[in-house]
């Protein structure tokens, strides 16, 4: 009889051979998209196995894997372009242990790049966009109870050498798997997180819609999700709270989604009920929201006392001009008047910025650290992240703009497995294609050394933002003895 076994891997950025797990317990998110693959598989009766390779050393992840093959119908990978190394490491070692064991690839790189993807010799199938039902019906026709291969939505396949490509649609209703099986994943690993300094809470993260109506330039959404936004019952998601909160003793929600506010009466609806529920949360927003004609004071008020004590948001810039060309839709000012309503009622902003963007100038990054110091100013409670180094996301707008300015994208996946770039000074030494100056590239990482640094300092943010001018006007005579000082000032 054949075994209806499926085990699924989050593969993600690397594997290291320390004697560490990749990822400290508050860094480590709950696999979502793995997550809901299992619980569906789940509920329909399949045996499923979900790895996470971030909570393994290497050779133990590789000694448990090797145990969960020997009766495994399918291995399936959740594959974003950072992971693309790993992914490809760990289905070399499954076709070589058990070559009888079929691999298929979904995720935001499998669904970007197919072709790419399932020309691989190490890649069986290919799901692209939303994975659920596939890769049900999948295991259904590698069982034998389904005939036709070119019935099942999203796959991408080989057949004799050649690709083909099933007819492409989305899950339709958000929630037909209803509440995802958390017990699938060993939930101990994931819920100590500190929320704020000096702030540890057990916490969950948690998807209530998929998908964002935005247009951002850097952003994969846009083809992902073709810019829709679809939310499960508001019933649904107080299910899953009251189930998280009663089996491991939650006390504290991310709430993941892309857009939680997209739906201001949605909002309305649920904050009420999760103010019973004696926990506190926290969720993604735009800066545009805080506003009188949407988030606006009764509205926040009622967000704190339902247990809201941050929100986070993509500012990315504090240069206009940026803004608009990154299609953000936000404005300076609009940042800046979020972060002071937001100091009335005592919910933290955590905003984000980066730099080293394709057509940014020393000016914008100047713009972004003065707009930081402002917000800072006005908000002294504010979290600030970054500003992280701009990678491009294939796919993506601006990954397009960035390949007109020279950079060369992968072909095949054994390229793409060496494409990723980290926040890593050495790798970034000599610049990249879409910054014609490297001095600007350098600039801009000393200018997040000095900020990250200084992240909770005034005096010492005033003084970075002298360092970058100083950097600006000396044209970065002094850069390498300025990052021996950042070294040595981490250091200590």
């Amino acid at each position: 009889m054949i075994s209806d076994k499926i085990v699924i891997i989050y593969a993600q950025d690397y594997l290291p051979d320390n004697a560490a797990p990749s990822y400290p317990p508050e860094d480590l998110n709950i696999p979502l998209g793995i997550l809901y693959l299992g619980s569906h598989l789940n509920s329909i009766g399949r045996r499923v196995k979900l790895m996470d390779t971030r909570i393994h050393k290497k050779g133990d992840f590789f000694k448990a894997l090797q145990d969960e093959l020997d009766d495994c119908l399918l291995a399936g990978f959740s594959v974003t372009t950072p992971c693309v190394k790993n992914a490809l490491e760990i289905s070399d070692f499954i076709k070589k242990l058990k070559p009888s064991v079929k691999t298929v690839w979904g995720g935001v790189h499998a669904s970007l790049y197919p072709d790419a993807t399932a020309s691989s010799g190490l890649v069986d199938y290919v799901i692209v966009k939303e994975g659920e039902l596939p890769l049900s019906e999948l295991a259904k026709y590698l069982l034998g109870n389904k005939k036709e291969i070119t019935g099942i939505p999203n796959l991408v396949f080989k057949i004799d050498g050649s690709i083909k490509r099933n007819t492409v649609q989305d899950n339709g209703r958000l929630g037909f798997i209803g509440v995802a099986d958390y017990a699938l994943l060993d939930m101990e690993k994931y819920v100590e997180k500190i929320i704020a300094p000096n702030r540890r809470r057990r916490q969950v993260e948690v998807l209530t819609a998929r998908g964002c109506p935005y247009r951002c330039a850097f952003c994969v959404n846009t083809i992902l999700y073709d810019r829709k936004w679809r939310s499960e019952p508001p019933d649904l998601t107080l299910e899953k709270l009251d189930r998280l909160i009663g089996d491991y003793k939650i006390d504290h929600v991310f709430f993941m989604d892309e857009d939680f506010f997209c739906n201001r009466n949605r909002t309305k609806s649920l904050i009420a009920d999760i103010g019973k529920r004696k926990i506190t949360w926290e969720a993604n927003c735009r800066a545009d929201y805080i506003k009188d004609d949407y988030l606006d004071d009764n509205l926040l008020d009622s967000l704190k006392k339902s247990g809201c004590v941050k929100l986070r948001f993509g500012l990315e810039s504090g240069s206009q001009r940026v803004l608009d060309l990154l299609k953000k839709d936000i404005t300076v000012e609009d940042s800046l008047n979020m972060a002071k309503r937001l100091s009335r009622y005592g919910i933290v902003p955590a905003a984000s910025f980066m730099m080293g963007l394709p057509d940014e100038t020393a000016g914008d990054v100047i713009k972004t650290t003065d707009l930081i110091s402002r917000l800072s100013a006005v908000n002294p409670d504010i979290m600030i992240s970054g500003p992280a180094i701009f990678r491009p996301y294939p796919g993506s707008e601006l990954f397009r703009r960035c390949e007109e300015k020279g950079l060369v994208a992968p072909k095949t996946l054994d390229e793409w497995s060496d494409f990723y770039m980290h926040n890593n000074f050495d790798e970034y030494h000599n610049g990249v294609p879409w910054f014609d100056d490297v001095y600007i590239f350098k600039r801009v990482w000393l200018c997040l050394a000095h900020l990250r640094i200084g992240a909770g300092n005034k005096l010492f943010r005033w003084l970075a933002r002298l360092i970058v001018r100083f950097h600006l006007a000396t044209k970065l005579k002094f850069v390498e003895s300025e990052y021996l000082l950042h070294k040595f000032i981490k250091n200590i």
